[in-house]
């Protein structure tokens, strides 16, 4: 018993003294977040994340992303093939990730629906354009990222997209007076811009540099952003650098390969349920409050 208690008093010793570390820039000792898959790793900002996925059935699509405590990963899902290979096929499993279909100009991924009002395999439409403006450091109008992260110890932040442009959501401005710049054997469009003064304390960012992506013989873009403001510049120079040189390494790391159409499922485009209608209403009539029924 003494054993014990001395064993669980040193466990919260040692909770203690982690909890109360001073916080390092691109570090957190906050680790209470976790995902269905597990906890999100603590550490520093770091590369360690890496995806591949099928797209339009012309290429694949390979990128990695960042990592370290309070870093969310991309939202790509897992490959649907894995669990619902297609004889004949086995290339369709290679991927880790959802495959994307370019359905009548609009991006769509497959996943097998079981619920107690559908059930059977559905494409679902990346609606990716949200009404309004999204608060989230990134000047896009509401286009909503594959991955994107306001990074948690410096006014900094990375994004990425897959989507189709569009003038009326302001994606011209991604690309005004850009300039082609050559990675890896892709031409991306750069555009950079200064950082603005938001204030002193402030954390709030916006784009500073855009790169875009036109991916060949398709309507889509893949385009990154890296988000700063002046205070990022001035207060933490060192770690601006650090987070600008990781953001280089995720464009580095966009690659796409050509491949060969493969079989998809039948295309069945996923539909809410229909709304059921409510329950009979009790066509007695209620009985006033206070009231008795008479006894005969």
């Amino acid at each position: 018993m003494m054993r014990q208690a001395i064993k669980l008093a040193m466990l919260l010793i040692a909770a203690l003294a982690s909890s109360s570390c001073g916080n390092l820039l691109g570090t957190s000792t906050d680790d209470n977040i976790y995902l269905p898959s597990g906890p999100i790793p603590k550490g520093p900002v770091s590369i360690g994340r890496h995806y591949s996925f099928r797209f339009a059935e012309k290429w694949r699509i390979r990128h990695s992303w960042i990592q370290g405590t309070r870093i969310r990963p991309c939202g790509h899902g897992t490959n649907f093939f894995r669990k619902h290979p297609v004889p004949g096929h086995p290339e369709l499993e290679y991927d880790e990730n959802l495959a994307l279909y370019d359905r009548g100009g609009r991006i769509y991924y497959v996943m097998d629906l079981q619920t107690t009002l559908q059930s059977g395999i559905f494409y679902f439409n990346l609606d990716n354009y949200v009404i309004g403006h999204v608060p989230d450091g990134f000047e896009r109008d509401g286009y909503k990222p594959f991955c994107a992260q306001p990074l948690p110890d410096s006014p900094h932040g990375m994004a990425l997209w897959i989507l189709k442009p569009n003038p009326a959501f302001g994606t011209d401005k991604w690309i005004e007076d850009a300039v082609p710049t050559q990675v890896n054997g892709l031409t991306w469009l750069v555009r950079k811009v200064p950082p603005l003064d938001m204030g002193p304390g402030v954390k709030e960012t916006r784009t500073i540099e855009y790169w875009t992506l036109p991916i060949p013989d398709t309507p889509y873009w893949l385009a990154m952003q890296f988000s700063a403001n002046l205070r990022s510049l001035v207060e933490f120079p060192a770690e601006h650098v650090r987070m600008q040189n990781i953001f280089y390494e995720l464009v580095r790391s966009v690659k796409l390969e050509p491949i060969t159409p493969a079989p998809a499922p039948p295309f069945v485009e996923w539909a809410p349920p229909p709304r059921q209608a409510p329950p009979p209403q009790d066509t007695e009539p209620a009985i006033p409050l206070g009231a008795r029924p008479i006894r005969r």
